[in-house]
């Protein structure tokens, strides 16, 4: 397949799983780990639930979590600059997550890595307060982010701890509908923190029944829906094709799912991912050329076309 632009849609630079996560964005010298026999397995056979992975990821999965969060804490710019060495990706979006990595530090980021488009975050963190004030600020907050250049909002229920169809969601949302910039979503379970930090309660936040109702609630929003639900891609088949302003991405998912996407979705709403670093970048771009099986103009609206006209690049 001839070369082929590509913007990757979904990424994240610096640690976004604890607060302060910004400050890891400059370090140097931190070494991306080596990947794992799971995460080895996964790439090899493009996200295909082969062994030995699929035994291991059930035997034991806080294996499978440790080595995400080892990748999370090796999210930095030299390593994201070494992640787009020999892929044709001409930019990356880094999106954060808000309180633990903020629009600030992408912007920093950004400055010194113009391949980075820079989303912003809505801070929940003010939900405990209970405060009219405090949503103000949040509010005005986002505005001055999505005028400043923002290119696009992320939501990521699990870590953020809030319902994808939270009244507060909604208030956020109905913020930036005026502003035509696409709204991410992390979607599907997943677990990210070990036992001891009480967490698991939070892993149903971004079904796939709460991230349609939000779709629903605003059509004059694009959605990515990130992952296109992990393993819950067949709910994302079934109920969110029919919403036009409902985009999908392509993260973690094989060909053969990707294939059914774009056959759902249609050419034009499928977006290349590769949620780096919890997802290498070489394999994510491999299970779409895969999918595409040869079509190169299909591999060149999913891998950047489609990413263009969305952000309106």
């Amino acid at each position: 397949m001839n070369k082929i632009p590509i913007i990757d849609i979904h990424g994240h630079i610096g640690n976004i799983l604890y607060p302060f996560g910004g400050n890891l964005i400059f370090k140097t010298g931190v070494k991306f780990p080596p990947s794992s026999i799971l995460q080895l397995s996964d790439e090899k056979y493009l996200f295909r639930d082969k062994f030995p992975a699929a035994i291991l990821n059930k035997i034991f999965p806080m294996w499978s979590m440790n080595c995400e969060r080892s990748r999370n804490a090796a999210a930095t710019l030299e390593n994201f600059k070494q992640s787009l060495i020999d892929t044709d990706i001409e930019r990356a979006v880094c999106a954060p997550i808000a309180p633990n990595n903020t629009y600030e530090d992408i912007i920093k980021a950004y400055n010194a890595d113009n391949r980075i488009i820079a989303f912003t975050s809505p801070d929940f963190t003010w939900r405990s307060l209970n405060s009219e004030n405090s949503v103000k600020i949040m509010r005005e907050k986002l505005i001055s982010e999505l005028r400043d250049g923002a290119m696009g909002i992320k939501i990521h229920p699990i870590l953020q701890e809030i319902e994808a169809d939270a009244d507060e969601v909604m208030q956020a949302l109905e913020t930036v509908s005026v502003y035509s910039k696409p709204v991410l979503l992390h979607s599907g379970k997943a677990a990210y923190y070990p036992p001891a930090e009480r967490k698991k309660k939070y892993t149903n936040y971004a079904s796939i029944i709460r991230i349609e109702r939000l779709i629903s609630t605003f059509p004059n929003i694009n959605f990515i829906v990130g992952h296109a639900g992990l393993r819950e891609i067949v709910s994302v088949i079934e109920l969110l094709p029919k919403y036009k302003n409902a985009y999908v991405d392509t993260s973690f998912q094989p060909p053969e799912a990707i294939k059914a996407l774009i056959s759902t979705f249609g050419n034009d709403r499928v977006l290349f991912a590769s949620d780096w670093p919890y997802g290498l970048r070489k394999p994510a771009i491999s299970a779409v050329k895969e999918a595409c099986n040869g079509d190169i103009s299909l591999a060149k609206a999913v891998l950047y076309d489609n990413a263009v006209e969305l952000l309106k690049l």
